[in-house]
């Protein structure tokens, strides 16, 4: 009987010790809480003893990957759409007990991230993470007070940054205080209506005709540049080389010119009559006139 009664306490000891025994999972921080109250240190990850009384909650202090669904909103427009808002968050493990005070164990649900899918649509990878239901009612909060600001084409087109940057300032401002930490916010294409849609698409094209017309008039600019530097060039390539002719020109007729100076400076009389006198032969000519010389040499002064 006794040996039955120790069995049956080790056996209850045992279960008991299992039961006490709380895995904290790698990048969360557990709240301990029971019917007497919180314990104000969280339990961080591994193997960690509580009371068999005691219960956990994990929070998440490593950054996760949400997606807010079907978050409505109107622009400032008129324009009413829907929008998936992805946001990435943890919670600071200073606050967490805070938190769960404020909000309790219902604002965490676990749920399931899809993270690859086979070909037949089927699951093959997957996650769990932990949501907020107060952050995500905060984000579609926010979202619409943001969205409000700006009309439906600011949204859609041409400032989806300045809107995403807004929601993110004005989150990290709202959640901060409570222990979120937001680390990136961006909304998704907003989901049209069939009439706002086939709208939003005819300004879409226009934009793009704009834009390729205008890059059409920019190659046309650019072009007629190209050829009017080729022509200018080819105009100063002429006149480079009609003035080079026209130097040589001048050049050989300044020479030719300096040189006849010359020899009309060296010509005199005397060397005239010696380069007649070396030039002749000897010979006399063959009919000679009554009276005329034998042969007439040229007079000096016609040499001047």
């Amino acid at each position: 009987m006794g040996l039955g009664l120790v069995g049956v306490v080790a056996v209850v000891g045992t279960g008991l010790l299992i039961k006490s025994i709380e895995t904290v999972s790698e990048g969360t921080v557990a709240v301990v809480y029971s019917t007497n109250g919180v314990k104000e240190e969280p339990l961080t990850a591994g193997w960690k003893l509580i009371s068999p009384v005691e219960k956990t909650i994990e929070y998440p202090i490593r950054n996760q990957s949400l997606t807010a669904e079907n978050v409505s909103a109107m622009t400032s427009d008129g324009k009413k759409f829907v929008v998936d808002v992805r946001y990435q968050y943890e919670t600071n493990p200073k606050k967490v007990v805070d938190m769960y005070k404020k909000l309790g164990r219902q604002d965490l649900q676990e749920i399931e991230i899809i993270d690859k899918v086979d070909k037949d649509g089927d699951t093959e990878e997957s996650h769990t993470a932990m949501k907020s239901i107060s952050l995500n009612q905060d984000i579609q909060k926010i979202v619409k007070e943001v969205v409000a600001k700006y009309t439906l084409d600011e949204v859609y087109r041409t400032k989806p940054n300045e809107v995403n940057t807004d929601i993110l300032e004005a989150l990290i401002d709202k959640e901060e205080e409570k222990g979120f930490i937001i680390n990136d916010v961006s909304i998704g294409v907003p989901k049209l209506d069939d009439a706002t849609q086939a709208s939003m698409d005819a300004q879409v094209q226009e934009t793009q005709n704009q834009q390729l017309k205008q890059q059409q008039l920019e190659t046309a600019k650019i072009e007629a540049e190209q050829k009017r530097v080729v022509a200018e060039g080819d105009a100063e390539k002429s006149r480079i080389e009609a003035q080079a002719q026209a130097d040589a020109a001048l050049i050989k007729a300044e020479a030719e010119a300096e040189a006849n100076t010359l020899k009309q400076q060296t010509l005199t009389s005397e060397l005239i009559q010696s380069q007649w006198i070396s030039a002749w032969n000897g010979a006399l000519p063959q009919v000679q006139g009554e009276g005329m010389p034998i042969i007439q040499m040229p007079k000096l002064d016609d040499a001047q």
